[in-house]
């Protein structure tokens, strides 16, 4: 039956290579599309909401045409970077990836070039490290409770959903002030970073020990010509 059903599909793609050809490259062109305008759009709106400004879809769809494409190419710049750190240790990686996760947020906020927002976005982000790692680790802390986890980094993740832009505001707003002001990293932060790596470790140790017994069903196995 799969020989089958699978040389129907190989016939149907033969003859009609073309409009199959045709529908992936015009499926993949939306899904672009639609990444490249949603950046902008939902960084427009979630920075709006943190500053305490109300503001209409319409509005907003308007604003964010001219950041598009900056937008676009600071997180092909970031993706290429963290790819980058983490083929040679990991670590860097994730480092860049911290460094230049706020670029968006700084390039329609203060209205500049992809470089100069990633720039700027490094320059607010370090020092505070450890305060990004907790952040972007608190939806993930109950991603590895049994039968829960699903439902509660789902629960989680909306909750924190506009953190970043929160996160950037206040970094922002430290970077103004004068070193001797900027308030020490919170234990929560910490707290948090220590739980998901716990998480880490134990979905790690279950994955190495996990030794599934036999069904009666495996000693039983149907001849392939039957």
């Amino acid at each position: 039956m799969a020989t089958g059903v699978g040389g129907i599909v190989a016939g149907v793609l033969s003859q009609n290579s073309s409009a199959v050809i045709v529908a992936v490259l015009l499926t993949a062109a939306l899904v672009a599309a639609a990444t490249i305008i949603l950046g902008p759009l939902t960084t427009i709106i979630f920075l709006e909401s943190a500053k305490g400004n109300k503001l209409k879809l319409g509005e907003a769809f308007r604003r964010c045409w001219s950041y598009c494409l900056r937008v676009f190419g600071a997180a092909v710049l970031t993706a290429l970077a963290v790819l980058g750190g983490l083929i040679l240790l990991i670590i860097p990686g994730i480092i860049f990836g911290l460094w230049f996760s706020l670029s968006a947020f700084v390039i329609i906020d203060q209205n500049v070039g992809v470089i100069e927002g990633m720039k700027r976005s490094k320059a607010l982000v370090q020092g505070r490290l450890i305060d990004m790692l907790g952040l972007y680790g608190l939806p993930n802390i109950l991603n590895f409770v049994p039968f829960i986890a699903g439902l509660a980094q789902l629960a989680l993740g909306t909750v924190t959903l506009a953190s970043p832009a929160v996160r950037y505001l206040q970094l922002k707003e430290l970077k103004a002030k004068p070193p001797t002001a900027k308030p020490p990293i919170h234990w929560g932060n910490y707290a948090v970073i220590v739980l998901v790596l716990i998480g880490f470790v134990a979905a790690g140790y279950q994955s190495a020990t996990y030794n599934p017994q036999p069904q009666p069903s495996d000693y039983y196995q149907v001849p392939a010509d039957y």
